[in-house]
């Protein structure tokens, strides 16, 4: 694989890693292994734009059951209106391999859940059916070993990676019954397996 391709794939990991919300406290850790998928989507419609993240790994360490979570977080913002905050929200729910398979190879994946979250805005809280959400790899195999650190507005996490992962694209449907979130392709769509991963979260 190209070093700037490997290099692309590791950011998005990254990202997904520092972005994706968590029911941790602040400086735990978060530690998974076995296969996962993360996705980024963003669309725009008439003033208001969305974007979602979503994180889901076979096994999270540490959890209730040590199983496999997935992670979702929904932003909308008003971009007529000096890109005000319209919902914030985020929340992750338990998956198994009946509702979350991924490719021996890293080739696909599929999830399907539902998932409540809460808006950090209001202090609601909703369901969202995560629906025939499907990840195709897009390209070769490699493998990463990354260490990283992040310090902003006064956060400080630290990833560790170690495993492969393959570039790829997602789809499917988000919706809380009455919009769908995802209405079109991702700008991302990765998925590994990793030996160890962890993220202590100090924000």
């Amino acid at each position: 694989m190209k070093p700037r391709v490997a290099l692309i794939a590791g950011s998005s990991l990254l990202l997904a890693l520092v972005s994706h919300p968590s029911s941790a406290a602040p400086a735990d850790v978060i530690r998974f292994n076995g296969r996962s998928a993360n996705a980024f989507f963003e669309s725009t419609s008439g003033c208001i734009g969305t974007i979602v993240n979503v994180f889901a790994s076979e096994r999270v360490l540490g959890n209730p059951s040590n199983g496999g979570e997935v992670f979702v977080e929904i932003n909308q913002f008003d971009s007529c209106n000096n890109g005000e905050s319209l919902l914030a929200a985020s929340g992750s729910a338990p998956i198994t391999a009946a509702n979350f398979q991924v490719d021996a190879n890293l080739a696909a994946a599929t999830l399907d859940v539902t998932v409540t979250l809460t808006d950090v805005l209001s202090g609601s809280s909703f369901e969202v059916a995560v629906e025939d959400l499907n990840w195709i790899a897009t390209s070769s195999r490699g493998h990463q070993n990354t260490h990283s650190n992040f310090r902003f507005q006064g956060c400080h996490i630290n990833i560790h990676l170690n495993g492969a992962f393959r570039l790829g694209e997602a789809g499917g449907v988000i919706s809380d019954g009455t919009t769908n979130f995802i209405p079109d392709s991702s700008l991302a769509g990765n998925l590994f397996s990793t030996v160890s991963g962890d993220r202590s979260r100090g924000c």
